[in-house]
């Protein structure tokens, strides 16, 4: 009795073949799960019908792979919370929020300066975080008597106020003055 053999295709996705077989009739064939950057490997098809593998051989088969592309998420963080946040497939461009804005503290105000990360395409999840400058408060001073600045000047926030000597008064015939 006369075995007879068939050819078993395996291609891409794009129509190139991947491997190829000769199989005889009535055994089984199988073949490894293809990878593909940024997709899920969905299975072998023959047609738009997915065949399960091992695959019983009764006649010349092309069998063709197939993917689906996987979605991603994207995150914009500033001080922890969200600013922005989607999600696309993969390869897709990652939309940028406008700047975002860190409040002032007394001691502190704060200038973005960029993001944490500089990806543009979709490639996986990603988180970014805002990163600021920090920047010491200058603040003024003045110290005026009986109208008149005797002393004034600026520094950063915290800094020690250096003090001018105490003032005196001429006394009148009415009153004498202390400093208090």
């Amino acid at each position: 009795e006369e075995i007879t053999k068939y050819t078993v295709t395996f291609e891409n996705e794009d129509g190139s073949i991947y491997q190829q077989v000769e199989v005889e009739e009535g055994k089984t064939v199988t073949v490894e799960d293809l990878t593909k950057e940024g997709y899920t490997f969905d299975g072998w098809y023959k047609g738009e019908e997915k065949v399960t593998l091992p695959y019983t051989v009764l006649e010349n088969i092309t069998l063709k792979a197939k993917f689906n592309i996987n979605s991603y998420t994207y995150k914009f963080l500033s001080e922890g919370k969200v600013v922005s946040e989607g999600s696309g497939v993969y390869g897709s461009t990652i939309p940028y929020p406008s700047n975002p804005t860190k409040e002032d503290t007394s001691e502190h105000s704060y200038k973005f300066v960029s993001w944490d990360k500089t990806d543009t395409i979709l490639t996986g999840d990603i988180v970014f975080n805002a990163v600021y400058e920090e920047t010491n408060k200058e603040y003024t001073y003045k110290f005026i008597v009986d109208g008149k600045v005797v002393s004034e000047g600026s520094d950063i926030y915290g800094s020690t106020i250096p003090y001018p000597s105490d003032p005196t008064k001429t006394e009148t015939a009415e009153f004498e003055y202390e400093f208090i």
